[in-house]
């Protein structure tokens, strides 16, 4: 009778458990979605947290790499998803591109089409990485806002590519990483506003010209869904939307700022109309991954999404 009990306690504990994360579960716990399909691709949006040479031992010299253990961090978790297009931010100058590249492809991930560009008056730059040929490049690399009186550059600018995933079907990949929240004098805040607001301008403009055109947008747009940012960023009215995936425990959160202790949600896979149309919901989701915290004080945002238009 006793051990009947239990069991039956037993029982009613992981049907309550099985309702908490209901929905918000894609998989159980340690599992992943199922992978993308013949006819489907992986895009994934991630801050590699500077993935770069730095003045690491203060010795006045940008002379050390990222270390061995949180490249090779970043390197399992990126291999773990297996994208077939990985938009990078936070990523430093050309060589540190490459080395993410080939250690890639070393590990059995080959991304051979690329794009990269880090701006004059930056020191972090932007990435892609694709298993499918980039057929047109559009990166935008001089805008500018005015703000108290100054005028102001945009300071990561927007990587923007076509990507050809088969011959019936491309889209658009906008990659941004808008101001960080460290202070600045002219208000960091609305420096970050001005970015979203010009990064929705180029939206707009695309859609306007290309009413049938399949487009996403992703990164680390600093900033959370309700805030201003993300108001200019998708538009009034919305001209795009959030794919809002969530790790299997149901949290939305890509964010840990340490010191704060605080968890956010702060890097974003936004879609306009026509590619909303292939979003695959169920395969997209957070990675929980136990080398994301050694890799990176983000997570990656994983999305799927049919190769034809629907």
């Amino acid at each position: 009778m006793i051990r009947m009990r239990a069991r039956r306690a037993f029982a009613l504990a992981a049907a309550l458990l099985a309702v908490l994360l209901g929905a918000h579960a894609h998989a159980q716990p340690g599992a992943r979605p199922p992978r993308a399909a013949d006819d489907e691709f992986t895009v994934m949006s991630y801050n590699l947290w500077r993935f770069s040479y730095e003045d690491r031992d203060r010795n006045g010299q940008k002379d050390n790499f990222k270390p061995e253990d949180q490249v090779a961090a970043v390197i399992a978790v990126i291999t773990n998803v297996r994208p077939d297009v990985l938009a990078v931010q936070e990523i430093g100058d050309g060589d540190s591109f490459d080395i993410l590249q080939r250690r890639l492809r070393e590990a059995g991930l080959d991304l051979p089409h690329s794009e990269y560009f880090v701006l004059p008056h930056s020191t972090v730059g932007l990435g892609l990485l694709s298993r499918f040929p980039i057929v047109q490049r559009l990166n935008i690399t001089n805008e500018t806002y005015t703000l108290g009186g100054e005028t102001m550059p945009v300071q990561r600018g927007f990587l923007c590519v076509d990507i050809q995933v088969n011959p019936r079907y491309k889209f658009r990949l906008l990659n941004a990483h808008l101001k960080s929240k460290l202070f600045h004098p002219a208000g960091q805040s609305e420096m970050r506003r001005n970015e979203a607001r010009l990064l929705n301008k180029h939206v707009r403009r695309m859609s306007d010209r290309s009413k049938n055109l399949n487009m996403v947008v992703v990164g680390d747009l600093n900033d959370g869904i309700t805030s201003a940012t993300l108001r200019e960023a998708i538009g009034r009215p919305p001209h795009l939307f959030d794919v809002r995936p969530r790790d299997y425990l149901g949290d939305f959160w890509t964010h840990l700022w340490d010191y704060q202790e605080v968890y956010t949600r702060i890097d974003y896979i936004l879609v306009n109309a026509g590619m909303r149309n292939e979003l695959v919901p169920e395969k997209s989701y957070l990675p929980r991954d136990p080398n994301a915290a050694i890799a990176s004080d983000h997570r990656p945002v994983v999305a799927v999404f049919k190769a034809a238009d629907r």
